[in-house]
């Protein structure tokens, strides 16, 4: 997994964090990501999963570090095969330790399983 942050000049969120999970073919399970190293909120959360032919589930933890399909997501979001989503939430998402994140093929807690296609996820953050 790879993440890029973007300085933005919004007089709202500061930072657009990119995350590309990469798909992981008969190989271990999906890793989470700390992407953030620090407290914020969310407002936006896009996803492109148009590389892939079943639904995908995105994860965010406010937290720094967790077991993946043991500690429970502070959020999911699901965005179906083969097409983008993007989720606002005007009041904001507060994470006070860090934001963690992952994207597999499960909802819930115990999913850990990597999707076929590389996953997309864009976080529009302070």
């Amino acid at each position: 997994m790879s993440f890029t942050t973007t300085a933005q000049s919004d007089p709202i969120a500061g930072k657009l964090t990119t995350v590309t999970t990469v798909a992981v073919v008969d190989g271990p399970p999906a890793e989470d990501e700390n992407v953030t190293g620090a407290s914020g909120i969310w407002y936006q959360v896009d996803i492109d999963n148009s590389s892939n032919s079943e639904a995908t589930y995105v994860k965010l933890w406010n937290a720094a570090s967790v077991t993946l399909g043991s500690t429970v997501p502070d959020w999911i979001f699901l965005v179906r095969a083969g097409t983008r989503r993007t989720f606002s939430n005007t009041s904001g998402g507060t994470f006070g330790a860090a934001l963690s994140v992952c994207a597999v093929t499960e909802g819930g807690t115990t999913g850990t399983t990597s999707m076929a296609g590389d996953v997309v996820t864009r976080i529009l953050s302070t």
